[in-house]
């Protein structure tokens, strides 16, 4: 694993906290991340990573980028302190879920359990942060939460964060520029296992049921140019119209879908990643042309 470096053990600590789901409980301060960080990069406690670890990421200069990846578990047992688990990688051929990755970390995480998971079923969602949820329904809910994956009987609880860091030093500056952003679709729209399904495939040897939600499709999808909500199911790319609901615009059949999937315990990261895949094949309205006029350029 490579070195990570103070700088970003700093950003990275700020990015836990601030996206920790308050509405699963209190997350740990900054300083008791910055020690979990320093203990998953194999320092004694954030003091020893401190005095031991590079000041910034490699091969900083102005104008060159460089990339980091991070697959991070937080770990709960009732009874025991949590415990973070962390892997991190420069190369994003590394980093894509198809070279296996994340089951590298559930390997990790094994390494740290009290007992062994193998069989046991987890609920899988990934709620929003503290506030995004009670926001009006028609702002986006933002980026950078985690996964959160709770075995049945709440035996045990995993929060999962795949973060990708770029970075660079600009003018003026001493410390790197680094916007720590979600890695997003998962590639699960593209053929590929997204990594949340790969990490718990591999740490209990059962596969995740598919979810379903409502989707509202981008242009109308009834005789009369008015809009149904559609039921869709996870990693499939054909829906059908859900039964007992009546027709509506845009912005009805909008709201109540969202507040159909909210009432079904799914959040806007849930429903939006449960139709994913259905909404890369949903038609979406025609852009109108642009016309460019070119002055100043002579066809002699």
């Amino acid at each position: 694993m490579p070195a990570i470096s103070i700088d970003e053990a700093k950003l990275l600590a700020d990015v836990l906290q601030s996206s920790f789901p308050k509405t699963t409980g209190p997350s740990p301060k900054r300083g008791q991340w910055l020690n979990h960080i320093a203990r998953a990069a194999g320092y004694r406690d954030w003091n020893a990573m401190a005095a031991l670890a590079p000041r910034q990421a490699p091969d900083m200069a102005f104008g060159v980028w460089g990339d980091a990846f991070y697959g991070l578990a937080w770990v709960e047992f009732p009874e025991r302190p949590g415990v973070l688990c962390m892997q991190t990688t420069r190369d994003w051929k590394v980093a894509h879920p198809r070279t296996g990755w994340p089951g590298d970390l559930a390997d990790i995480v094994r390494r740290h359990l009290p007992l062994d998971l193998r069989g046991m079923a987890f609920d899988y969602g990934r709620p929003g942060p503290a506030g995004q949820e009670a926001k009006p329904w028609w702002e986006p809910a933002g980026d950078g939460g985690p996964i959160l994956l709770t075995a049945v009987g709440g035996t045990a609880r995993i929060l999962l964060w795949w973060l990708k860091d770029r970075y660079t030093v600009g003018q003026n500056r001493t410390n790197p520029f680094i916007p720590m952003n979600h890695l997003g679709t998962d590639f699960s729209a593209y053929g590929q296992e997204p990594r949340a399904d790969q990490f718990l495939r591999r740490l209990t040897g059962v596969a995740r049921e598919r979810r379903t939600c409502l989707y509202q499709t981008a242009m109308p999808n009834t005789a009369d140019g008015m809009y149904l909500p559609v039921l869709v199911t996870e990693e499939e790319s054909i829906g059908r119209l859900a039964p007992g609901w009546q027709p509506g615009d845009w912005e009805t059949i909008r709201k109540q879908v969202y507040d159909a999937n909210a009432a079904a315990g799914l959040s806007r990261y849930d429903a939006a990643a449960i139709a994913e895949r259905y909404a890369s094949f949903d038609p979406q309205p025609e852009e109108e042309e642009l016309e460019f006029d070119f002055y100043g350029m002579s066809e002699d």
